[in-house]
């Protein structure tokens, strides 16, 4: 139903964690594969990823760059990308599954929406992406369907640096 691409670099701190509640969404058939568009991690980024069943995607540039190119080898009509610091909450994937077996050409953002958000990058001390959820097609053609906020579903694991 839905591949999902987490943009990494470098980070083995929050991978772990942004990785587990797919789990049970993986068993379900929700999703269907990982993908790590990795920008030359050096520590143990791909060893996570690799021991937990993701494809690794290597290459350079910014992670929207990465995560296109891995998206063009998605193998589903729906594509979430995933920040790794990001940590999906139980609920999510009721909410994510309503979306997209409802939806035929919109995007949905899980909380933080607003990536620039006063509390959200003073914690961070840098903006937070959201998790998308759109179609492949309108992705890969930079598309901007409308983004609906989906009800909270996520929280920032955070990260050193």
């Amino acid at each position: 139903m839905i591949s999902v691409l987490i943009p990494t670099h470098d980070d083995e701190a929050v991978l772990a964690r942004a990785l587990g509640p797919l789990v049970s969404a993986a068993v379900t058939g929700l999703v269907r594969e990982v993908i790590l568009a990795d920008g030359g991690s050096v520590d143990a980024t791909l060893d996570i990823g690799e021991d937990a069943g993701c494809r690794i995607v290597a290459g350079e540039g910014s992670n929207e760059v990465r995560a296109r190119v891995a998206a063009e080898g998605a193998s589903c009509d729906w594509l979430m990308i995933l920040p790794p610091e990001v940590q999906l909450l139980p609920g999510w994937e009721g909410v994510v599954r309503g979306f997209v077996e409802r939806q035929s050409t919109a995007s949905a953002a899980l909380p933080p929406l607003d990536p620039d958000a006063g509390w959200m990058k003073r914690l961070l001390k840098r903006p937070c992406q959201p998790v998308i959820v759109v179609r492949k097609t309108a992705y890969l053609n930079s598309e901007k369907p409308p983004v609906r906020r989906m009800a909270g579903c996520a929280v920032v694991i955070g990260r050193e640096g």
